[in-house]
């Protein structure tokens, strides 16, 4: 079981999404990294930064992520982590890519048995996409989202996104 949400928004959001991320003392960390000790935190204003991930502090000590000796890198383990996928804003060759926050609501253990995650990350996890679609998202139905940010619905409207594509 997991909980998204599918968005569209601007490069030129991910100053705000930072300021408020900070204002909650949310850490942002990546998906790889040649070092985790300690795990090194992301900049989203950082271009390069595609997709992160939002946590608090109380839940680092419990990432878990796979040495790729190949690579020489540590790779976050895709299921398992209390952690917040948050894929944002880029462009790619003239397509805007669509925003995501996702989570998952537990994971499978040894046994093959699903199991919740703790109660806390679940409260935390659904407040921080209420808050964020509260603070940031309008209803703005497209082929491929049902939201937006505030400004990439002014720019769309107002044809100054007529040079860009909706990627999914």
């Amino acid at each position: 079981m997991s909980s998204q949400v599918n968005f569209y928004a601007l490069p030129e959001d991910r100053p705000a999404f930072k300021q408020w991320l900070e204002e909650r003392e949310i850490l942002v960390i990546g998906k790889r990294t040649k070092n985790i000790n300690p795990i090194p935190f992301l900049d989203i204003n950082d271009s390069d930064n595609r997709q992160v991930y939002l946590l608090l502090k109380k839940w680092l000590p419990e990432i878990k992520y796979k040495y790729i000796s190949e690579l020489n890198c540590f790779f976050l383990e895709s299921f398992g982590n209390q952690a917040v996928e948050f894929s944002l804003p880029w462009i790619l060759e003239q397509e805007l890519m669509q925003c995501r926050l996702y989570y998952q609501k537990g994971d499978f253990n040894k046994a093959g048995q699903w199991v919740d995650f703790d109660e806390d990350f679940l409260k935390w996890a659904a407040k921080l996409f209420r808050d964020f679609k509260k603070n940031f998202l309008v209803k703005y139905k497209t082929r491929q989202a049902d939201y937006a940010t505030r400004l990439f619905v002014e720019q769309y409207e107002n044809h100054k996104l007529d040079h860009i594509k909706l990627g999914l």
